[in-house]
């Protein structure tokens, strides 16, 4: 069974590349707009890793990541945070 990566990401560009390089790969790809929809899906898909923008319209990363973390189903889910920037 493919891990499943969830990429959180409001450009669709940068979202369309980084599913393709990570299905190219193997991976399972789950996607979220921004912050808010990463936390309300999260729970729903069960991602091995999310991959998450800084800078996002809703709900940034840093808020969606403390969301994520304190809930207690997602916890441990690793979350790594990128930005353009």
């Amino acid at each position: 069974m493919a891990q499943k990566i969830m990429v959180v990401d409001d450009d669709p560009a940068m979202l369309k590349l980084a599913c393709t390089t990570l299905r190219m790969r193997g991976f399972e790809v789950v996607t979220a707009c921004n912050g808010l929809e990463a936390v309300q899906k999260v729970n729903a898909e069960r991602p091995d890793l999310i991959v998450m923008d800084v800078n996002m319209p809703e709900m940034d990363g840093i808020t969606a990541l403390g969301h994520i973390k304190q809930a207690p189903a997602s916890r441990d889910i690793p979350i790594l945070i990128i930005s353009s920037l």
